[in-house]
């Protein structure tokens, strides 16, 4: 009886393995895995799943083609054991023809955006020839400039890893930023005396903070998305622009504060450093020659009281902002 059960379990796993592993099979199992691993990455990149996700935006993509093919050759498995040959002939026709639709589609858009790239390289290539190669904006202040709006913060372009920054106007938010067509663009190159000189800059640029010896380059942040981040490119001329949020640093009004050298407090200004963040709070009565900022909390900041030999003497309170209104001035390099 042992060895009669024993030999129908062998003819059981026989007749399996013949079922699933003849050629016409084998082969369904090839285009399950190919067409539905494509339509996974498709389906994440049709519903924004991988979005401003940053770097793991491509394994999000990739994993939700392995889940799509792993499926689908379950499916495959469950077919190929149920089903004569002739059928799994003709799924492999129609899995065939979905493969050949999909890659003529990736093949267009791939097509597509390589012109688009293209395109937007002829635009730096054009305005690169039209200016002088020592085309140099001036030294925008340095220290801020109190009473224009305050926005959310900055942000800092990446210069040391990219040679180019991309200026977009009206963007589509429902593409990524590749496809979308830049307006205009700021050319860098890598140089040996500094990490990277300016090339080309737009003629109506001008950033919040620059002096690009000193690393200094800031744009206001008005406003920020998934993929793109709005700036003011000029303050004066009440001019925006939008940028790639990931070609640069976003730096908050904390942050920001936080990485200068000093602060003050506005000339003419009536407020008092205090003991506490509070309105009616002592106040410090020492003699000192600038204020660094160590911490903040909501308005108020916390501020270190320096002499000219950079002895701490102290620290204390001040409100940085009401508001929308900045109450203090900064400087980044003293």
């Amino acid at each position: 009886m042992y060895f009669y059960h024993l030999r129908i379990f062998f003819q059981l796993i026989e007749h399996i393995m013949k079922q699933l592993f003849q050629p016409p099979s084998l082969i369904l199992y090839l285009m399950a895995i190919l067409v539905f691993d494509i339509l996974g990455m498709a389906f994440a990149a049709i519903t924004g799943a991988a979005k401003g996700q940053g770097l793991a935006g491509g394994a999000i993509v990739f994993m939700y083609g392995v889940y799509a093919a792993i499926a689908a050759l379950i499916t495959a498995l469950i077919f190929c054991y149920h089903a004569d040959p002739v059928r799994i002939k003709k799924a492999n026709r129609i899995l065939a023809i979905v493969l050949v639709l999909l890659i003529a589609a990736i093949s267009v858009r791939i097509f597509f955006m390589k012109d688009s790239n293209e395109n937007s390289s002829k635009l730096i290539d054009q305005e690169t020839k039209i200016v002088t190669a020592n085309y140099i904006i001036k030294d925008a202040p340095i220290k801020d400039e109190p009473g224009s709006s305050m926005g959310l913060g900055f942000f800092k372009p990446d210069l040391l890893n990219k040679n180019a920054l991309y200026f977009y106007g009206e963007q589509n938010l429902d593409k990524p930023v590749n496809e979308n067509t830049p307006d205009d663009s700021l050319v860098f190159k890598k140089t040996e005396i500094t990490n990277y000189d300016l090339v080309y800059a737009p003629p109506w640029l001008l950033p919040e903070h620059y002096k690009l010896d000193y690393d200094i380059f800031y744009l206001k942040l008005i406003s920020v998305g998934n993929d793109f981040v709005e700036v003011s490119v000029n303050d004066k001329m009440h001019k925006i622009s939008f940028l790639d949020r990931f070609a640069g640093e976003i730096l908050y009004w904390p942050e920001f504060l936080l990485r200068v050298n000093s602060v003050e407090l506005l000339p003419g200004s009536d407020q008092k450093i205090r003991i506490k963040p509070l309105d009616y709070a002592g106040e410090v009565i020492i003699e000192y020659d600038f204020l660094k900022p160590v911490l903040i909390q909501d308005e108020w900041m916390s501020v270190e009281l320096y002499d000219q030999d950079y002895n701490r003497l102290g620290k204390g309170w001040i409100r940085w902002k009401d508001d929308n209104k900045l109450l203090i001035s900064y400087s980044l390099l003293s």
